[in-house]
């Protein structure tokens, strides 16, 4: 009997093999692999299995390090392999050499508007395992940034920080700026990138066509301003809004046009007093707000006006003329006097006041001629005139008022400044003092003539002896007494004062003793009253002193021995100063020694020093003798 063998199917004469894997006859396990054999079969574990083939386990490659995971990945067991996975921060297969590093990007600004002028920065901050490499561009332009200090970790992270400062920012600056960082890993580039918008706002330059206009009542009123072009936001009509001197505009108003093209705005109207002032137009936008400011005056023809005529002006009063005057713009007040002459500040006598009332769409001018001291020559007529000058022209209004003295009797009234001892005499518009007789003055002081009188009035006295001079004065006030002789002061007076019926007698007594020929002369006694005033009044009265001198007699021979029968001569000489002088014939008398001299028997010869006498007749005895 033939039977077949084991793993062998058959009738014994004739076996086949017996495939166990596919009959499912084989015992390998279920992670193995079952390979046919002649007779039999053999199990051998999977790829990722270890075992005998019956019996398999799986191999955890992760751990035994038998797996291809790049350095950057995360090696993932799974029943018979495993799968690689790159690491946060990394991008790719997870393979060997197939995990590139990629960069992160932060952007930040401290602001996405910024007024132009102003400053903006902007920061990127770049991670990463490697180092970062920052790039920076604006609106697509390659622009230069300021990179920081890189920071790296022991793993091989880093930061890099990175900025861009926009100063002075202007409308070049505006638009889009890209921080783009990039980290090279196994050859290969990682980039990473982030944008932000600045916007640079721009308020628009405006310009005022007509910022001061001055019109006529009646006359067209424009009002326009123009926007520069570069505005960022644009300048929409919206944004702009127009005010009234009297508040806001109202644009349903009739006489109001409005033409605004968001660039220019015309506002018309026909020129009335309620358009007189300040016109505004407010421009807003993102980048700000800004006023404009019109300056709208409407000329106010001047109207001058002043008190009612007819005024009677009374002497020496003060009295006013006011004139007041309606215009726009402020009118120039002048005064014109008698005779059209104009009056201002430096006119004596006057004073100008003003007063200024402002208003709109009118100011008034109240002007105030003050006469300080009415006299005669205000009588006449007065003229305000106001001018205006304005729109190139000048604009004037007068009105006049006739203004009539009234004279004041200033003696009759007592209003008079006379003195008590001055005569008043009224005249138009004044009045006239005048001294009484014994006074002197200008009439509104007058002052008492001091009395002087001198005992005698010249007095003759020899030399040797002694005189005294005496002067009285009497007055009202104490006078002083001084003497002079021949203009220079003499002192040693005794001055005595007694008073009587409200009169003070002063007496001044000078004594002269020894009196000798230089002291001849003329004596004055001068009188001095110092008023109230301050004026001093003298009065003098004189004494013509003169001093009486006997000339000094010498013989020119003392003693003559002469012949009998002859003819003798006898002389003498007189000295010079002799007071009176010497007059031969009345003060010189010869005696013989028994008696007079008989003229008849001599010749007498007189010289201003000498005197002689000649004997014409024979010396006898009735010569001998003295």
């Amino acid at each position: 009997t033939c039977t077949c063998n084991s793993g062998f199917t058959g009738a014994g004469t004739i076996c086949s093999d017996v495939d166990e894997c596919s009959s499912n006859l084989d015992n390998c396990d279920g992670n193995a692999n079952c390979s046919n054999t002649a007779g039999s079969f053999a199990c051998s574990c999977n790829t990722g299995y270890t075992g005998n083939g019956i019996a398999c386990t799986d191999i955890d490659e992760c751990s035994t390090g038998g797996h291809g995971c790049d350095s950057n990945a995360l090696c993932n067991n799974t029943v018979g392999f495993y799968n690689c996975t790159c690491r946060e921060a990394f991008v790719g297969g997870g393979l060997m050499n197939t995990c590139d590093a990629v960069p992160t990007v932060v952007l930040t600004a401290n602001s996405t508007e910024v007024n132009a002028g102003g400053t903006v920065n902007i920061s990127c901050v770049a991670t990463g395992f490697g180092r970062p490499v920052i790039t920076w561009m604006h609106n697509g332009t390659i622009i230069q940034g300021v990179d920081g200090t890189l920071a790296e970790e022991l793993s091989g992270f880093t930061t890099l920080g990175s900025s861009v400062l926009i100063a002075a920012a202007a409308d070049s600056d505006r638009g889009n700026y890209t921080c783009t960082a990039v980290i090279t890993t196994n050859g290969r580039d990682q980039t990473a990138r982030q944008s932000v918008n600045i916007d640079v706002l721009i308020f628009p330059e405006l310009t005022a066509q007509n910022a001061e206009i001055t019109l006529r009542r009646g006359e067209q009123l424009t009002l326009s301003f123009t926007a520069s072009q570069l505005a960022f936001p644009p300048l929409l009509p919206e944004n702009i809004v127009w005010s009234l001197p009297s508040g806001s505009l109202a644009t349903t108003e009739a006489d109001i046009a409005i033409f605004n093209t968001g660039r220019s705005l015309n506002i018309t109207a026909v020129a009335s007093d309620r358009h007189f002032g300040n016109f505004s137009v407010n421009v807003t936008t993102a980048a700000g707000s800004r006023t404009l400011t019109f300056s709208v005056s409407i000329v106010v023809l001047p109207t001058a006006s002043v008190t009612d005529s007819g005024i009677v002006a009374i002497q020496g009063s003060t009295f006013d003329l006011n004139c007041t005057v309606v215009s726009w713009p402020v009118a120039t007040v002048t005064f014109l006097g008698p005779n059209s002459s104009v009056i201002n500040a430096a006119t004596p006598g006057v004073n100008l006041l003003e007063t200024l009332v402002t208003g709109e769409p009118t100011i008034t001018v109240v002007q105030t001629l003050r006469i300080l001291d009415v006299q005669p020559s205000i009588n006449g007529s007065y003229t305000c005139a106001a001018t205006v000058l304005a729109l190139g022209q000048t604009f004037v209004a007068n009105s006049s008022i006739f203004v009539f003295f009234k004279d004041v009797d200033e003696c009759n009234t007592t209003t008079d400044n006379c003195d008590v001892n001055a005569d008043c005499v009224n005249t138009i518009g004044s009045h006239v003092c005048t001294c009484r007789s014994d006074f002197i003055g200008n009439g509104s002081q007058c002052d008492a003539f001091p009395t002087v009188a001198v005992a005698q009035a010249a007095v003759r006295v020899r030399t040797g002896s002694t005189v005294t001079l005496e002067c009285t004065s009497s007055n009202v006030r104490l006078a002083t007494i001084v003497w002079q002789l021949n203009s220079i002061g003499v002192p040693g007076a005794i001055v005595s004062d007694s008073s009587q019926n409200g009169r003070i007698n002063v007496t001044s007594r000078l004594s002269l003793s020894a009196i000798s020929y230089e002291q001849r002369g003329v004596y004055t006694c001068i009188v001095s009253i110092a008023y109230v005033s301050g004026r001093i009044l003298n009065r003098n009265a004189s004494v013509d002193v003169t001093v009486l001198v006997l000339p000094q007699l010498t013989a020119s021979e003392a003693s003559v021995i002469a012949v009998e029968a002859d003819t003798f001569t006898l002389s003498f000489v007189a000295s010079a100063i002799a007071v009176p002088a010497l007059n031969p014939s009345a003060d010189i008398t010869w005696t013989y020694p028994s008696g007079a001299l008989v003229a008849a028997s001599v010749v007498v010869a007189f010289t201003p020093n000498r005197l002689q006498v000649t004997f014409s007749d024979a010396l006898n005895s009735i010569h001998f003798g003295a």
